[in-house]
């Protein structure tokens, strides 16, 4: 997304689209795996970015332009919410050593190929599994 289509997403929401409102929503769109605050905090260019940029997360969930997921591991993630469904079905990894986190791309599950209750199938699917990733397996 471009720089103005992010703005214009903010307006639409009845946000000001300040400049690190923007910048968020550019790290979230940019990345596809689930970002901590952490994380997000780290690519932000100025410091005083970084005092705001919870109340900013919130808001932004708030409003639905993003989704907070955790993973188990007591960690707030957050993902640009307006992905695709087959983006939100994809079953996620986190490694329990280092707490990253990764979408598994390559599978895709659905509830009507986990033959699940009706129930399930108007609901989101969320599937979380756990173990060490390549770089701390190896190590």
């Amino acid at each position: 997304m471009t720089t103005e289509e992010l703005r214009a997403a903010l307006r639409g929401v009845g946000l000001r689209a300040t400049h690190q409102r923007v910048a968020v929503l550019a790290i979230l769109v940019a990345n596809r795996d689930p970002q901590s605050h952490n994380e997000i905090a780290a690519r932000l260019v100025r410091k005083g970015e970084r005092s705001t940029l919870y109340r900013n997360l919130t808001t932004l969930t708030r409003v639905g332009l993003l989704r907070r997921i955790e993973l188990g591991d007591r960690v707030w993630r957050f993902e640009y919410a307006h992905r695709d469904d087959h983006a939100r079905q994809q079953p996620q990894f986190l490694c329990t050593r280092c707490g990253s986190a990764k979408l598994l791309a390559n599978v895709q599950l659905t509830a009507d190929r986990l033959r699940s209750p009706r129930s399930v199938k108007r609901g989101e699917i969320e599937i979380q599994i756990r173990g060490l990733c390549d770089a701390c397996a190896q190590s």
